[in-house]
């Protein structure tokens, strides 16, 4: 899923329902688009953006949602 040729997937990282603050701080950790984090994941996520692991599988699945 993450390796289709899709503009949206290499645009700045949006992600409804999230935090500003939790999804500045996953865009510092290097997911700044929504490819990064359809690559990554949620063990990555959550140790590379500090957030736990539920929250990291809440956003994946709120991407992936968003993909289909």
């Amino acid at each position: 899923m993450a390796l289709e040729e899709s503009p949206d997937l290499d645009e700045p990282l949006k992600i409804e329902g999230v935090n500003q603050f939790v999804l500045d701080g996953i865009i510092e950790a290097g997911f700044d688009t929504k490819r990064k984090l359809l690559t990554t994941t949620s063990a990555e996520l959550s140790k590379e953006a500090a957030i736990s692991k539920e929250m990291a599988d809440d956003i994946l699945e709120r991407v992936r949602k968003q993909r289909a």
